[in-house]
C-alpha cells in the first residue's frame, strides 16, 4: 500500500565532526538521542527544534550504540571502550557508569536490552550480561523460604509477621522495614511438610503442630524450645489417653495421605478461656479426632473426641467463635 502522507527531517553535522554514529528515540517524550564519535550524546526535540537541545558528556570514546528503556525512561549508552551509562530522561542525569567485564578486546558488534528484566546483552566473539539498577524480575522471583509456605500471622503487639514452609522453616520479619529479625526451624531432621503454627493465648509463644505427630511450643523471639507434647505430663484422669496414642494417630494420619492432597494437622487456640492445667486453650487435629490440650507446663492431653462420622473421613478445617 502506498503512503501519501509522510514527513521528512534531517539533521546535519556541522563542521567537520561527523559525530552522528547512532541515534535513539524516546516515543513517550518525542526526544531524538545521537551519538558520536567525540564521545558526546546530543538531545534532540525535532518537533520543536532543528537544533541540539543538551550535549551530554561522560564518555571519552565514540560512541557505538544507544538503546533507549522505555519501563525505566532511561536511556543507555555504549562507547567503544566499553563503558555503559546509563541516563535519565527526566534530567538528563547520568543515572549509572560501569565498565562491561570479561568481553575481550574485540569491539562490542552487538547489543540487546532486555526491557522487562533490566538486562544489558552485550556481544562480540564472547557474550556479556549485565544486570541493571531498578525494577528487575530477577528479583522479583527471589522467594523468602526455600519451600512454599504452609501459614504466616501477624503479631498486632510486636509489629511482626511470622511466616512457615514445609521445610519448619520459621522466620520473624519486621512488618516496618520488611526484613526479617530471626529464622529457626521447628520440625527435626529439616522433616519436609506441613506443619501448623499459632500463637498461644497471650500471643507470647509460638505452638506448632508437624506431621510428627508433635506439639511444640517456642519462643520465636530467640528460636527456644520451651516444651513439647512428649515431655509434657498427660492428665490421665480424662479418658486415660496416652502422648503415646496421639503421636500414633498422626502417624496413622500421615500414612494414610494422599500424595497429591497430603493431609494438613491443624491448630486452634481457644484465647477466651482462662489459661490453668486443668483447661484446654489448644486443640489439634488428627485422623478425625480432636485433641484438646493444656499448654501450661503441668498441663498436657486433657483429652480427645471423634468430630467425623464416617469411616475414614478427617477434619480439613477447624474454627471458632
Amino acid at each position: 500500500q502506498r503512503l501519501s502522507n509522510f514527513s521528512k527531517t534531517i539533521f546535519e553535522s556541522h563542521g567537520h565532526a561527523e559525530f552522528f554514529t547512532c541515534v535513539e528515540y524516546s516515543p513517550s517524550a518525542g526526544y531524538l538521542v545521537t551519538g558520536g564519535t567525540d564521545g558526546l550524546l546530543r538531545v534532540w526535540f525535532p518537533h520543536k527544534s532543528m537544533s541540539c537541545e543538551q550535549e551530554l558528556c561522560g564518555h571519552v570514546r565514540p560512541i557505538t550504540h544507544i538503546m533507549y528503556n522505555g519501563m525505566e525512561k532511561t536511556f543507555i549508552s555504549l562507547s567503544d571502550d566499553k563503558m555503559v551509562h546509563v541516563w535519565s530522561e527526566n534530567g538528563w542525569v547520568c543515572r549509572q557508569s560501569f565498565q562491561a567485564e570479561g568481553m575481550g578486546r574485540a569491539p562490542i558488534s552487538s547489543v540487546c536490552l532486555n526491557r522487562y528484566n533490566n538486562e544489558l546483552v552485550l556481544a562480540n566473539s564472547d557474550i556479556g550480561k549485565c544486570l541493571g539498577r531498578g525494577t528487575d524480575v530477577f528479583r522479583d522471583t527471589l522467594t523468602t523460604h526455600d519451600k512454599p509456605l504452609c501459614s504466616a500471622f501477624y503479631h498486632s503487639i510486636f509489629k511482626q509477621v511470622v511466616s512457615i514452609c514445609q521445610n519448619g522453616v520459621v522466620t520473624v520479619w519486621d512488618i516496618t522495614t520488611g526484613k526479617a529479625v530471626m529464622e529457626f526451624n521447628v520440625t527435626p531432621h529439616r522433616h519436609v511438610g506441613f506443619t501448623a503454627i499459632s500463637l498461644d493465648e497471650p500471643q507470647r509463644r509460638l505452638l506448632t503442630v508437624s506431621q510428627d505427630g508433635k506439639v511444640r511450643l517456642w519462643n520465636f523471639n530467640n528460636g527456644t524450645e520451651l516444651g513439647r507434647s512428649g515431655s509434657l505430663p498427660v492428665d490421665k484422669r480424662q479418658n486415660n489417653v496416652k502422648d503415646t496414642e496421639i503421636k500414633a494417630q498422626c502417624k496413622k494420619s500421615t500414612a494414610k495421605t494422599v500424595n497429591s492432597n497430603p493431609l494438613s494437622p491443624l491448630i486452634l487456640c481457644l484465647k477466651t478461656r482462662a489459661t490453668n492445667v486443668h483447661t484446654a486453650t489448644l486443640l489439634t487435629s488428627a485422623d478425625g479426632f480432636i485433641y484438646a490440650w493444656s499448654v501450661k507446663s503441668n498441663g498436657g492431653l486433657l483429652g480427645k473426641f471423634k468430630a467425623v462420622n464416617d469411616e475414614g473421613a478427617v477434619i480439613t478445617t477447624m474454627s471458632t467463635d
